[in-house]
């Protein structure tokens, strides 16, 4: 057929031998199996591997092993998991799935080891584990976690310590960061935001730095910040708004240097001692709507910290409870 044609084609035309570099996108989008010429010994890479609607597997691109640019799933109700792709090592651009509900894992990724832009899961209604990704040692973009209802945890990412973008995981069905129990750094922000079912933050206990922001807020079950017991610095602002059931902020003992502002809004919190280690606000100290909080507590978490570059604001909270 004319797809086989064209893969053949874009694969084979004038290759042969190992490791061979043949310049040519794959666009997938129609058949319900991939089957290309794969020689004994031959390898090749590819610019992009595009998957669209219509394909329902990827046996037979067992010779693929670099994406040089983009591996992109979108819009695929059929395709289940990611077999076939078994030798594939590095992707040079975004590995992203996106509003496929037929996957339901990323198996057949197990010899990934380098993604050098972002990871996308947005909108895979099927997607339940992560765990074909075990090998993945380096993202070089974001990881952007979002509206994946089956995803629980991120179980599959333990290979990862030092992220070199952000990560966001918003609007998820996640409960628990499972997978994230090696992770050191991240270069960028880290967004939590709009997390209604995220029970458990002890896997990021390991966690000593964030560059950018960190965002904790509309959290309904943060109760407290025990999982960011090795936070020492946050390069930006550090977001606490609107976690009604947040009572604790003492797993945050560690940190010393916020770039920007501090946020504490909307809180259930009656201290605020666990901050005391706090020396550097870079900007804006701002505590309000927080009912249940004295006053003094404020009082006495300004006189501890050694230097706030901008304003402390401090309304509406419990007053002289």
């Amino acid at each position: 057929m004319k797809l086989a044609f064209f893969l053949v084609f874009a694969l084979g035309a004038g290759c042969a031998g190992r490791d061979l570099d043949c310049p040519g996108p794959l666009a997938l989008d129609d058949g319900a199996a991939v089957a290309l010429a794969c020689g004994p010994g031959a390898f090749f890479s590819v610019t992009d591997l595009v998957v669209g609607p219509g394909v329902t597997s990827l046996v037979g691109l067992s010779c693929v092993t670099r994406v040089e640019g983009d591996l992109l799933v979108f819009e695929n109700p059929t395709l289940a998991d990611l077999r076939g792709l078994d030798n594939l090592v590095e992707i040079g651009g975004s590995l992203e799935f996106t509003h496929s509900d037929g996957l339901v894992d990323v198996e057949g990724l197990g010899a990934l080891t380098t993604v050098g832009r972002d990871l996308i899961l947005d909108s895979n209604g099927s997607l339940a584990h992560l765990t074909g990704l075990d090998a993945l040692e380096r993202v070089g973009g974001q990881i952007f976690v979002k509206t994946n209802p089956n995803l629980l945890d991120l179980t599959g990412l333990e290979r990862l310590t030092d992220l070199e973008g952000g990560l966001y995981v918003k609007h998820s069905g996640v409960t628990s960061l499972l997978g994230l129990e090696n992770l050191r750094t991240i270069a960028g922000d880290l967004d939590l935001e709009d997390n209604d079912e995220i029970r458990d933050y002890t896997a990021l206990s390991g966690l000593t730095t964030v560059g950018g922001y960190l965002d904790l807020n509309n959290s309904d079950l943060l109760v407290d910040l025990e999982g960011f017991a090795s936070l020492t610095s946050v390069g930006r602002s550090l977001y606490l708004t609107r976690n009604p059931r947040l009572i604790d902020v003492g797993g945050l003992a560690a940190l010393r240097t916020i770039g920007r502002d501090l946020w504490i809004d909307e809180a259930a919190v009656r201290h605020l001692d666990g901050l005391s280690g706090v020396e550097d606000i870079g900007d804006d100290l701002v505590v309000i709507h927080n009912h249940a909080l004295p006053d003094s507590e404020v009082t006495d978490l300004v006189a501890a910290i050694d230097h706030i570059g901008g304003d402390v604001i401090s309304e509406d909270n419990g007053g002289d409870l």
